[in-house]
């Protein structure tokens, strides 16, 4: 299923408030940090991992480093880091680079890290991909939140044909903007008038080949901002683009609390809700045949 699939969508956003009039470029780390992260501008990486991290989130950077991160991070053809932006609290700020100076996998970007801005924290992972991992073969990007399989996301990858500008993850087709309630999707009429929004991968987790990467980040830049990452560049500025949404069932993207370690081992992403530790047991469990 991809983006063929529509229900009467069109491009509903009425202000002309273009990403890039909110987006500072670059990045404020070190290239010592970025070269520990992609070696030679991923010349040896298959995949490389980008994870959208907030200041405050270090239980669950920990987490991954722990657990999949750490294990998959070692190979020479996986690369993970963890993306973020500046903050204003100074405390934070620094105990910030001391877990940077003893990690070397965190990437700053100009921009200040708070909820409404993780539109930005993704272009900011689209800049720093073409800058310096633009020879990795596919970049993942996923939340903290989220649990990756990334052996089954390698043989995934290395069954993929290459099909020419194609996106891959849990697709959302005929979704409605959440106009009511107290919670962080909730969109007025005034930023999207739409009944529904373009199809759109879910944000949990999805997978971009490297041969889309310089379309979706300079098209993003000159789309009005939309303050939701994954209807913004999958959906928005996908559709715009032409792109492909490829609906892919190994991304289940939801928590599944009862989830079974034969289904886990299926599954390339889920939502964790912060059960990182206990999933990897599952995912690693000796003594389970899978058929």
């Amino acid at each position: 299923m991809s983006s063929e699939v529509t229900c009467n969508v069109t491009n509903y956003l009425t202000l002309d408030n273009k990403a890039k009039y909110y987006y500072e470029k670059g990045h404020s780390n070190n290239t010592e940090v970025y070269e520990r992260i992609c070696p030679a501008n991923g010349e040896p990486v298959q995949l490389l991992i980008l994870i959208a991290t907030a200041p405050v989130n270090y239980a669950k950077r920990m987490a991954i480093r722990q657990t999949w991160g750490g294990h998959y991070g070692l190979r020479r053809d996986v690369a993970v880091g963890f993306m973020l932006g500046r903050t204003e609290n100074p405390f934070i700020e620094r105990s910030l680079r001391n877990e940077n100076h003893l990690y070397g996998d965190m990437i700053r970007g100009n921009f200040v890290d708070r909820p409404r801005n993780v539109t930005l924290k993704t272009v900011s992972m689209l800049e720093w991909t073409l800058k310096y991992c633009f020879k990795a073969n596919y970049l993942l990007k996923a939340n903290d939140d989220a649990f990756i399989n990334v052996e089954k996301l390698l043989e995934f990858v290395g069954s993929l044909l290459h099909e020419e500008r194609s996106i891959y993850g849990q697709l959302n087709v005929c979704s409605k903007p959440v106009r009511s309630g107290k919670t962080k999707n909730q969109v007025s009429w005034k930023d999207f008038s739409g009944p529904f929004y373009p199809p759109f991968l879910s944000g949990t987790a999805y997978l971009l080949p490297s041969d889309v990467l310089s379309e979706l980040y300079n098209q993003s830049l000159n789309t009005s901002f939309f303050r939701l990452e994954d209807v913004f560049l999958t959906g928005m500025v996908a559709e715009t683009l032409g792109i492909r949404r490829v609906d892919a069932k190994e991304f289940g993207n939801v928590w599944m609390p009862w989830i079974s370690p034969c289904k886990l081992r299926k599954t390339i992403a889920l939502e964790g809700k912060g059960q990182h530790l206990q999933l990897w047991e599952k995912l690693l469990r000796p003594g389970v045949w899978c058929q």
